[in-house]
């Protein structure tokens, strides 16, 4: 029966029969991962407690839920599933077996942790850095006694999975394998203090520093000191590099510059040991700004989206299909697939969700105004001295048909189609609930004695 109360109407018995038939969803139990001694996280964590509360305050404001539905993950849940994929370098479904969540949970969250992560990196990783210029220099002139000395630049290769398309041989370094080729410049604490991270493995080092934006900083004389840098680079003013072949009075140059610049060697090996996934990515690379664009604009993807927010059923081959076939908004456009259909809804928060059926009917004046006089009969009823006792009858019906169960509609909305009425065989449920019987099921022959007992 369908409720004259709500605006939107509901058919509350269709609901609770719904729920009723609906399998029950198991979660598994979830274990704060707080709660364990620091050695314990350190082991799988690669942080304390306390560094795990700092994180989730740091990253909390862009990774929480707006809503706690489906049990979702809490923010430290969210961060130590990325710290514990971040220091093992294991397989998702490894992680997933260890923090008792699935492979599609662990994939998400890592994602969204490491946005969160690149949104805050120009705020900690800043050439020089966030002290003093005379502080920095005075801390590396301790190691070795070499002066005006602001920082040490090197690069390393980070092992990839060969990447597929014409450029792959792009990304074979000098050893031999795949990988990309990550500059890092460091201070005297083994503090990173820059970060390019964008060449393939083939490119030299020379080349990763000659394009960078803290080369052309020193070259217009905007920090005052000097970078160590290995014999792989060019001997430059603010870039100061060993002797090729050292005579005794350059001896002591080439170990004092060793002995400073291997801090930037030993922040790649605390980095690389605290963090195993640094030891093979499994990633795929994006194209750079100057590389292939998208597909769509913002105007077509807000088309794409218009047509399913005028059809929640839509199927991706309907959309793809339409795309097709306009050549006035999508001209140029003559294939698409459907991958890059779902990315688009995915981008714009539209996800799959079950359907809910609407008679075209069920809102109509008609209607509508049955509702308002039944309410208003209810009233004068319950207004009238004599008491009544309301026997509320309906029935719910089983549709055989088979028919599109899932549609798509923006998160926190539901998809909603309308339909005609219901076709194909039924099988329908009659129930009536009074104050004196309760709820009970009726059979055609109980229904007919109780309407004549009630009613003659």
């Amino acid at each position: 029966m369908a409720c004259p109360f709500l605006r939107d109407v509901v058919d509350e018995e269709a609901l609770v029969l719904r729920r009723a038939f609906r399998r029950e969803r198991v979660f598994r139990d979830r274990l704060d991962p707080l709660a364990f001694p620091d050695d314990h996280l350190y082991e799988r964590y690669r942080f304390s407690a306390d560094g795990i509360r700092y994180l989730c305050r740091l990253l909390g404001p862009r990774i929480k839920h707006r809503t706690a539905r489906s049990h979702a993950l809490s923010v430290e849940q969210m961060v130590c599933v990325a710290l514990r994929f971040f220091a093992s370098g294991a397989f998702l479904y490894s992680v997933g077996d260890a923090e008792q969540l699935n492979k599609a949970t662990i994939c998400r969250k890592i994602r969204s942790v490491c946005l969160a992560i690149k949104a805050l990196a120009d705020v900690f990783i800043s050439f020089p850095g966030h002290r003093r210029l005379c502080d920095m220099k005075e801390e590396f002139y301790r190691i070795a006694g070499f002066p005006n000395v602001i920082g040490a630049v090197d690069c390393t290769h980070i092992r990839i999975k060969a990447p597929s398309g014409a450029h792959e041989a792009d990304f074979v370094n000098r050893k031999s394998f795949h990988s990309i080729n990550v500059q890092m410049v460091c201070n005297a604490d083994c503090v990173i203090s820059n970060v390019v991270a964008k060449w393939p493995g083939s490119v030299h080092d020379s080349r990763i520093f000659r394009a960078s934006e803290i080369y052309q900083c020193l070259s217009q004389g905007e920090f005052s000191g000097v970078l160590l840098g290995d014999r792989g680079y060019g001997c430059q003013p603010f870039l100061l590099t060993p002797f090729t072949d050292p005579q005794e009075a350059q001896q002591a140059y080439n170990h004092a510059h060793a002995r400073t610049r291997a801090r930037v060697e030993m922040t790649f090996g605390l980095l690389k040991a605290r963090f195993h996934c640094l030891h093979k990515l499994r990633i795929e690379r994006l194209p750079h700004g100057d590389g292939r664009t998208g597909m769509f604009s913002p105007h077509q993807e807000t088309l794409i989206v218009d047509m399913v927010r005028e059809n929640n059923a839509i199927k991706l081959s309907e959309i793809q299909q339409k795309i097709i076939e306009d050549h006035v908004h999508f001209e140029g456009i003559n294939s698409v697939s459907l991958s890059t259909v779902d990315r688009v809804l995915k981008r714009n928060r539209l996800r799959m969700k079950q359907l809910y059926r609407v008679p075209f009917d069920r809102n109509s004046d008609r209607v509508k105004e049955q509702r308002f006089q039944y309410v208003q009969r209810v009233f004068q009823l319950d207004a009238m001295e004599r008491p009544h006792e309301y026997i509320y009858m309906d029935e719910a019906g089983f549709n055989l048909t088979k028919r599109r169960r899932r549609g798509r509609n923006v998160i926190g909305h539901r998809a909603i189609v309308g339909v005609p009425g219901q076709r194909g065989g039924n099988v329908t449920l009659c129930a009536a609930i009074m104050p004196t019987w309760g709820p009970t099921t009726l059979t055609s022959s109980s229904f007919s004695s109780i309407t004549c007992e009630m009613l003659c």
